[in-house]
């Protein structure tokens, strides 16, 4: 046995990768329990199905904060404001997770931190359009019209997923990223 993790078997198994582009082949176990609800966006995103995974983002958060939000099909600034910790983070955990670092809300909230978005800008609204005109330059969102138009793969700049549930947030993309500092 020995001999056989020094040769061959051991040299056969890589580490558990965090470059999206190139699975390990040894599985790391993490021993998290995920509701069950969020089997899908789990499924998804170890498929690298990132589109589908950005759509049942949209669809948890919604189903986050209720009823109303559902029928709307947006959340509003109170909702962002208020926004189960415990979610955002599971969400922002799974994303970053499976893209390698690549996408989730902490990568988002890093850009927007580094173009000088502030988690709250109180009533400067034309500081917070530069920040979100900042931050849509260095996550590709910038000059995209049409939801079908993103960047739905790995070749998407950092930051660029989740985008459906956050995209239209521009006043309250902030408030969503200081959530994340309570956690």
């Amino acid at each position: 046995m020995d001999s056989l993790l020094k040769g061959g078997l051991r040299g056969d198994l890589t580490l558990w990768t965090t470059d999206p582009t190139q699975p390990g082949k040894a599985l790391r176990v993490v021993r998290q329990r995920i509701p069950d609800r969020y089997s899908n966006l789990m499924s998804y995103l170890a498929n690298g199905r990132w589109k589908e995974a950005d759509q049942e983002t949209n669809k948890q958060m919604l189903e986050s904060v209720g009823e109303e939000a559902m029928k709307r099909r947006y959340l509003q600034l109170e909702e962002v404001q208020n926004f189960p910790c415990y979610d955002l983070k599971l969400i922002d955990q799974l994303w970053v997770k499976f893209s390698g670092g690549k996408f989730g809300f902490s990568v988002q909230k890093q850009i927007w931190v580094d173009v000088g978005g502030k988690l709250d800008f109180g009533e400067d609204y034309e500081a917070l359009k530069r920040a979100y005109r900042k931050m849509c330059d260095r996550n590709g969102w910038r000059g995209v019209t049409t939801y079908s138009n993103f960047t739905f793969d790995t070749s998407a700049p950092n930051g660029h997923l989740p985008v459906e549930c956050i995209r239209f947030l521009v006043g309250a993309v902030g408030f969503l990223f200081s959530r994340m500092a309570d956690y």
